[in-house]
């Protein structure tokens, strides 16, 4: 298993691609999921690029400031840019954006040192049967289907992967607020992207590098820091043109 990784990141913004947002918002599906008398509003891209084999599935977990149903909030930036013909001629994929009703996860000071931490909220559930159901009716490769969240979204991304870790192939986690560390360890295994700015006033930095050293010394994980950054998207992430975080999502298979 690769070592850890930890990584002290400028925050400079590298040089940005547009994004036709409309138009892009457009190749996105409708849909609502029900299971257990709850409902998930979705947007899904499937891919136009033919393959003779099963394609990735990428589900982005919104923030706090997209919760609704209006089944439009979630289309932010980072799922328009992974449908780019540009992006998806190099990493073909479905993508997923649900829009969850209520918080997926709520913050709390931890019992144990004090920190912020988190906890799964029930408007998460839904989405492992909506996952399942797409891999039945979809040509989806369920040994590739990765998590990027943003804020809530990235707390949501450790949770989802705290309860099923068998559905999913790595994660990404943007500027979340992490669980208890004492649960660290249970996802050592699996490959975890971490960025987070050290100058985010909304969900500290600290309780996020905390949980990344608790995952242990062997875990495989990278920690990305980017300096003087606040609650945001890492803008080499958040650039339409990046392809290195790409590069290490699509290389990870369960």
């Amino acid at each position: 298993m690769p070592s850890p990784s930890d990584e002290h990141i400028s925050a400079s913004a590298p040089p940005s691609a547009s994004l036709d947002a409309e138009s892009l918002r457009q190749q996105f599906t409708q849909g609502s999921y029900q299971s257990g008398g709850r409902s998930l509003a979705y947007r899904l891209f499937r891919p136009a690029i033919a393959a003779n084999h099963p394609l990735p599935l990428i589900i982005f977990l919104h923030g706090s400031g997209q919760i609704g149903i209006d089944n439009a909030a979630q289309l932010s930036a980072l799922p328009l840019a992974a449908i780019q013909p540009v992006i998806q001629a190099r990493f073909p994929a479905f993508v997923l954006a649900p829009q969850f009703s209520s918080r997926s996860a709520s913050y709390h000071l931890s019992a144990t040192d004090g920190m912020r931490t988190s906890l799964p909220d029930d408007a998460l559930l839904p989405l492992f049967g909506l996952i399942s159901s797409l891999e039945h009716s979809e040509s989806i490769d369920p040994t590739r289907v990765y998590l990027v969240g943003f804020s809530m979204g990235a707390s949501t991304t450790y949770h989802a992967l705290l309860l099923h870790p068998e559905l999913f192939a790595a994660g990404i986690a943007l500027s979340g607020v992490p669980p208890e560390r004492i649960l660290a360890p249970t996802l050592a295994e699996i490959p975890l992207l971490i960025c987070h700015g050290d100058a985010d006033l909304e969900n500290f930095y600290a309780p996020d590098y905390a949980f990344f050293k608790a995952l242990g010394p062997h875990a495989n994980a990278r920690f990305r820091t980017y300096t003087g950054l606040g609650h945001t998207p890492p803008p080499d992430i958040a650039d339409p043109a990046s392809t290195w975080w790409r590069a290490w999502l699509f290389a990870q298979h369960r």
